[in-house]
């Protein structure tokens, strides 16, 4: 299913939304006693169609990150592999760079001995030294390029570990607009039918300024920011948080004579039967 799939509202859902609504409000549900003392508290508002939508709207969202965990499946194995061979190449490097501070360090007594007869000639000092301080340079220049490699390698590591978090946040932010605009769908459908509700409820008139209902659920993972470890992203325990609305307008009501309630289509018993199921 498309992205622009996922965010229509179709005219089966916006007719059923409708007729809900409508049948509540002619049942006078919510009660607007009831309502004045949830005003009070300032509580939200629900009712069945409503908390059906929401919750079929939240398990959308959890298959959404199910679909986030199996997209990157891959890289986080990639990225597990990795760290363990940045940890591996940054003991290389701590080693390569404490073998440079040896090969550094000023010819010893021992190193400066003779280990010939012709360095063991006086007038040969000379020739020692240089032979001592050629060796010297050697080691500290075959030092200096492993600790060049391994930082070399400690770079690469590093360079692959950020591409690959970059992947699974981009995947992760993905998820959480596609859950968003889920919710958003949901919170339109809610509202309509809260709409219908107050288009013919008897105390309708009233009963709108007072109405803060339950729009939408999120799980905290949606709104949860895409900055910790890309490893960790989507997982622990996540909370389901409560978006509260009101009416944006106020439907006006219609004068055209409404249909009996028993008068109902074969379409809408089966959306009664799909709501209490």
């Amino acid at each position: 299913m498309s992205d622009d799939d996922k965010a229509r509202y179709r005219r089966r859902e916006r007719f059923a939304d409708r007729w809900r609504g409508r049948r509540d409000g002619r049942r006078r549900q919510p009660a607007y006693s009831d309502l004045v003392e949830l005003a009070a508290t300032d509580g939200l508002v629900t009712a069945q169609h409503p908390e059906n939508l929401i919750w079929r709207s939240v398990a959308r969202m959890e298959a959404e990150k199910l679909r986030f965990e199996a997209r990157t499946a891959g890289d986080r194995a990639t990225l597990a592999r990795l760290r363990e061979e940045l940890d591996a190449a940054v003991v290389g490097l701590d080693r390569s760079t404490a073998t440079v501070a040896l090969a550094e360090a000023e010819l010893t007594e021992a190193e400066l001995r003779p280990r010939n007869h012709v360095e063991l000639l006086p007038e040969n000092r000379a020739v020692l030294l240089t032979r001592r301080d050629d060796m010297r340079n050697r080691r500290i220049a075959a030092a200096r390029g492993d600790e060049a490699a391994q930082f070399a390698a400690v770079n690469a590591v590093t360079s692959r570990i950020a591409a690959v978090k970059e992947q699974i946040r981009s995947e992760f932010v993905l998820a959480q607009n596609l859950a968003r605009l889920e919710g958003a769908r949901c919170a339109v459908r809610v509202a309509t039918y809260w709409e219908n509700v107050v288009l013919v409820h008897p105390e309708g008139t009233h009963l709108a300024p007072l109405l803060r209902f339950a729009a939408q659920a999120l799980p905290s993972w949606v709104t949860d920011p895409a900055d910790g470890d890309p490893a960790e992203l989507g997982r622990g325990p996540s909370d389901v948080h409560r978006v509260g609305r009101r009416l944006e307008r106020l439907p006006r009501r219609d004068h055209r004579r409404s249909r009996p309630a028993t008068h109902a289509t074969a379409a809408e018993d089966d959306w009664e039967a799909e709501d209490t199921a």
